[in-house]
């Protein structure tokens, strides 16, 4: 076991971090490229095992909430009265 900086351009340690930040943005390998012994391995959406990346389902979650919530508030009777007052109204984060 050997401690190498981070910072070295090692070309070992910049595969692992563009892999890592692949794998983090949610572009990990489909699972039709997996061996077949892993295709049985599944966790949630249906992705296996080695791919489960809790950021990406949790980025891909917040997505699909932010989608539900915004296609009921474009319906809300709130949303229209609100418009009214402030036609320029802006929902986001607070």
């Amino acid at each position: 076991l050997q401690w190498i900086s981070a910072h070295d351009d090692v070309a070992g340690n910049e595969q692992a971090d563009t892999l890592g930040k692949e794998a983090a943005t949610g572009k990990a390998q489909p699972a039709e490229y997996c061996p077949l012994l892993l295709h049985d391995l599944c966790c949630p959406y249906n992705l296996p095992k080695l791919l489960y990346n809790k950021a990406a389902v949790c980025k891909e979650a917040r997505q699909r909430v932010s989608l539900q919530w915004e296609a009921k508030w474009k319906k809300s009777t709130h949303r229209a009265k609100l418009e009214r007052v402030d036609p320029g109204l802006k929902v986001g984060k607070y």
